[in-house]
């Protein structure tokens, strides 16, 4: 009896037991698949899921962009970059460059720099008159002016205030000096003519005259032919040199003397006292006068002061002086020739030489 009751005891201990153990699994099998608390949740959420990639799309075409437009996607970036970044400092566009104006030329009004030189009156460098108009005929016209201080002189002229013709000094060693004598030339008969005289100095001092007026001669009818000009037929038959080795008719050759013109000349090559020059006429003539022009150089060499003439009979005739070397000298003459031969008797020295040779006469008919 006492073993059974222990027995059935035993048996409801037993049965208890395995009910409460029973209860206790249920309990931890739902705790296990709860999420309801902090510590469920936090292993949770660390468990990452396996990568899972999408099914390739067909891309779809590029829309057409306007000038300057940025694609979609870039445009996404950019926006995001603006979001997230700090804003970038602005850049002012660049100024389009003003138009730089020309420099205005120093002495001229409102200049933009300091004259690097002064432009003042011819007439504060003339050492006795201001410049004038001489020896003017139908076709020519020659400039005499003496400055105070060495120039380099020139003279622009024309048939109005616009000028567009220059002549400079006749001057075979060129450069600056004191004795100016340009040849304002191809001018027309009975015509008025503006001129305006400038020259500079060493300094750069720039020394320009007032706008002046001339007018020219009339054409006259010759009353007396050059036998001895190109014109008429006459040639150089001997020379002693042309300077540099020239030929009659290059620059400096004996033909300068001979063509009526004053704008050029025969110059040696440094003759001297030996110069000489044997012009031939067309036909014999009998030769009642003869002009002589002289060179002369600014230095004061190339003068003849004196020379003579001989005939192809051998007549000779001289020696005859010349005052200067401003015009040409008439000297009157009573002979028969076919040529004449001028010499040197007295000179300055250096390139010798002539302006302008001229005979007067009557041809004698064979």
């Amino acid at each position: 009896m006492r073993i059974s009751t222990i027995n059935r005891k035993t048996a409801s201990i037993m049965l208890f037991t395995f009910v409460l153990a029973g209860l206790l699994l249920i309990a931890c099998q739902s705790t296990t698949t709860s999420d309801s608390t902090p510590e469920a949740a936090s292993v949770v959420s660390t468990v990452i899921p396996p990568t899972s990639v999408p099914p390739t799309a067909t891309p779809s075409p590029t829309p057409a962009l306007a000038s300057g437009e940025s694609p979609p996607a870039l445009r996404e970036t950019e926006d995001r970059k603006t979001d997230t970044a700090e804003p970038a400092t602005s850049v002012p566009p660049t100024a389009p460059l003003a138009a730089v104006p020309p420099t205005e030329l120093p002495g001229t009004p409102d200049a933009g720099v300091e004259a690097a030189y002064q432009i003042r009156p011819i007439e504060e460098v003339s050492a006795d008159e201001p410049p004038q108009m001489t020896d003017i005929t139908a076709g020519d016209a020659v400039l005499v002016f003496d400055s105070s201080v060495p120039l380099a002189c020139s003279v622009v002229y024309g048939k109005t205030a616009a000028y567009g013709l220059i002549s400079v000094d006749q001057d075979m060693s060129g450069g600056a000096h004191t004795d100016h004598h340009p040849l304002l030339s191809g001018l027309e008969p009975d015509t008025e003519y503006h001129y305006r005289v400038q020259g500079t100095a060493a300094d750069g001092t720039l020394y320009i005259g007032e706008d002046t007026t001339f007018r020219t001669l009339p054409v006259e009818e010759k009353a007396e032919i050059n036998l001895a000009s190109l014109e008429a037929g006459a040639r150089i038959m001997a020379v002693s040199s042309g300077f540099g080795g020239a030929a009659n008719d290059e620059p400096w050759g004996a033909n300068g003397a001979l063509d009526g013109n004053r704008g050029t000349a025969w110059s040696s090559n440094g003759d001297g006292n030996d110069a000489f020059v044997e012009i031939e006429l067309a036909q014999p003539a009998k030769i009642s006068a003869v002009e002589v022009w002289t060179r002369s150089m600014s230095d004061g060499t190339a003068q003849i002061f004196a020379f003579t003439l001989t005939t192809d009979g051998g007549e000779v005739f001289g020696p005859f002086t010349l005052q200067d070397a401003e015009q040409p000298y008439r000297f009157e003459l009573d002979a028969v020739a076919r040529s004449l031969r001028l010499e040197v008797v007295d000179s300055s020295g250096g390139n010798t030489g002539l302006i302008e040779f001229a005979a007067y006469g009557t041809p004698i008919e064979d």
